[in-house]
């Protein structure tokens, strides 16, 4: 596994650790730049920072509630050391 996947989700799972309720970290995707860090992009959608580190969710699953659909909403998380985002489960 490339070191630096594991360093960020050492450092997610370290901010996270009792704040965060989550059983699984994994890759999803890598923004473009970091003039992307605080904002909207494409299908990923910044909700806030908190705990150090960046959350995201996608779009299309924000669609799917307003329709009101039956899904979940991914929870995408990312650090300041790297533009790699994860998805965090329960």
């Amino acid at each position: 596994m490339n070191t630096n996947f594991v360093k960020d989700i050492a450092t997610i799972a370290n901010a996270l650790n009792g704040k965060v309720e989550f059983s699984c970290i994994e890759f999803d995707q890598c923004l473009l730049g970091e003039e992307y860090r605080e904002k909207n992009f494409n299908n990923i959608v910044f909700v806030k920072k908190a705990f150090g580190v960046y959350f995201y969710t996608k779009r299309t699953a924000l669609d799917d509630v307003i329709m009101l659909k039956d899904c979940e909403i991914p929870v995408l998380v990312g650090c300041a050391e790297s533009c790699n985002l994860y998805q965090i489960y329960r």
